[in-house]
């Protein structure tokens, strides 16, 4: 009996070595693919990053730039609409006096 006991306890403890080397390789394994796809997935989110970068950054410039052109034609319209006004004031200001004088002259005949 006690030879037997030492068998099973040698064939379980060779065991227990096979299973702790199987799970240190699998480990082992799983932290190289792991390392492996993190650099992967890492250098796929720069490349994602600096993509995203340059379109904000494009659309960016293109916003300013379109800003700057109306801006500067807003002072170009606000000062030809000034001057339509002031024709329009002055010619109807004009037609105003003509007519006032008008009626002073019948008035006065």
């Amino acid at each position: 009996m006690n030879e037997a006991s030492r068998r099973i306890t040698h064939t379980l403890a060779e065991k227990g070595e096979h299973i702790t080397r199987a799970l240190q390789q699998s480990g082992d394994s799983m932290i190289g693919q792991l390392g492996e796809r993190g650099g992967d997935l890492l250098e796929r989110l720069e490349t994602t990053s600096t993509t995203t970068t340059d379109a904000i950054t494009k659309a960016s410039d293109r916003l300013t730039a379109t800003l700057n052109f109306k801006t500067d034609h807003i002072g170009d319209e606000f000062t030809e609409i000034a001057a339509n006004l002031q024709h329009m004031m002055t010619v109807r200001l004009d037609r105003v006096a003509d007519g006032s004088r008008r009626n002073r002259r019948r008035s006065s005949t």
